[in-house]
């Protein structure tokens, strides 16, 4: 009987431990959230942000990630925050999840009027989305003043017929400059591939055609001239066909934009970035941290966290309850989380809408392994390290979709 009252108390203290260590984390979040007041973008008091601006600090870069791209509650609490780090903090660049080229090619082709770079450059689910619209809005009037906040890309896809033209026309330039190389039926053929993509129709190309081209660009590249934008944009082109081709496509495709974002902090040393995207790709220890779904990625902020760790501050979205939903898809229920859930601790503090860093619990809890569960990444509940995984969190209680 030994043996066994000893394996049971083996359990136990295991068990008790698991138990300890979750309430750290709990009994932090309990003591930490700080209340954000409004997530109307018109509430100009800001003085329920400056917590947030404070730990973020003289970084260079946040990310601003959303559980999903049909989350109208979430936009309007990032228009908010945005507002507030443009006006307060100096920052001056939004990074959308938008193709790199299209933006600042329509910088250098003149297009300078903020309505039709939107117009021609966001996806419909931002575009479209009605509690998007008081960011669209906050584009144009700071586009008018003397500190406007400037809206671009650093994404791997170029979706749409004005930027797959504006792509056309930087690929013309790049004939002119190397006359001593056949260019011109290669670049054609890219250019009939993005068409293709913008349709959703490349499954017509096939495989092997695009295997095909994505050779023969990669054999001719190296040996023509380019400028540095330029070389961006081909480095991106062929990010996409490879991603296109690869087992894991997402991996290369948060490779990439993490690298468009460091020639972003290259090229206008001068400007502080606001990145945003989507929790999955804010986060910034997936990999190791996760099980689930998305448990095998190497995410943007990884590779940020990496390369620039101490100009870095990520912040993931979390909701309790309500429903979401994208611009022309279906509406979706959020399941109301377990009481073992960060989810469920922030609802404790019984705040409609609050932001927790975990920076100081981090310093101050060495070695903290404890999985417990969040709606972090998505709208589905997955486990991980979550202190770890986002700097902070930006809490909203009730979600409504883009549908509503």
């Amino acid at each position: 009987m030994a043996p066994i009252r000893l394996l049971c108390l083996f359990f136990i203290c295991i068990l008790t431990a698991c138990s300890d260590n979750t309430d750290k984390i709990e009994k932090y979040i309990a003591n930490n959230t700080h209340k954000i007041n409004s997530i109307s973008p018109g509430d100009n008091n800001f003085q329920d942000l400056v917590k947030l601006g404070n730990v973020i600090g003289n970084k260079r870069v946040v990310l601003l990630g959303e559980q999903d791209h049909g989350d109208a509650n979430t936009f309007l609490a990032k228009t908010r925050l945005i507002r507030y780090l443009h006006s307060k903090k100096g920052f001056t660049r939004i990074l959308f999840e938008e193709d790199f080229s299209s933006l600042l090619l329509h910088d250098l082709n003149n297009l300078h009027n903020p309505t039709d770079r939107i117009t021609n450059t966001l996806d419909d689910y931002w575009l479209k989305c009605k509690n998007f619209q008081p960011m669209i809005q906050y584009f144009n009037d700071t586009f008018k003043s003397s500190n406007p906040i400037i809206y671009s890309g650093m994404d791997i896809y170029i979706d749409g017929s004005v930027p797959t033209k504006l792509l056309e026309l930087e690929l013309k330039k790049i004939i002119e400059s190397n006359p001593a190389i056949e260019l011109e039926a290669l670049f054609k053929d890219i250019v009939i591939f993005y068409e293709y993509s913008s349709k959703r129709k490349l499954g017509t190309l096939g495989r092997e055609h695009i295997e095909k081209l994505y050779s023969e660009f990669n054999q001719l590249i190296n040996k023509i001239q380019l400028n540095k934008f330029q070389e961006q944009i081909i480095e991106n082109i062929q990010a996409y066909m490879s991603s296109l081709l690869a087992d894991y496509g997402a991996t290369i495709r948060d490779l990439q934009m993490a690298k468009n974002v460091l020639w972003y902090m290259n090229n206008y040393p001068e400007d502080k970035f606001i990145i945003w995207t989507a929790n999955t790709h804010a986060a910034k220890n997936a990999w190791e941290m996760i099980t689930g779904k998305y448990g095998r990625r190497r995410s943007m902020g990884e590779h940020l966290s990496k390369s620039i760790p101490h100009e870095l501050y990520s912040i993931g979205t979390v909701s309790y309850a309500g429903n979401f939903g994208r611009v022309n898809q279906s509406l979706k229920q959020i399941k109301v989380p377990p009481s073992t859930s960060l989810d469920h601790w922030l609802k404790k503090n019984n705040f409609n809408y609050a932001f927790i860093d975990f920076s100081l619990f981090n310093s101050k809890v060495k070695n903290y392994s404890s999985m417990y569960n969040a709606k972090g990444l998505s709208h589905n509940l997955e486990k991980g390290q979550w202190h770890k995984i986002f700097d902070g969190i930006l809490y909203v209680e009730k979600m409504k979709s883009c549908l509503n």
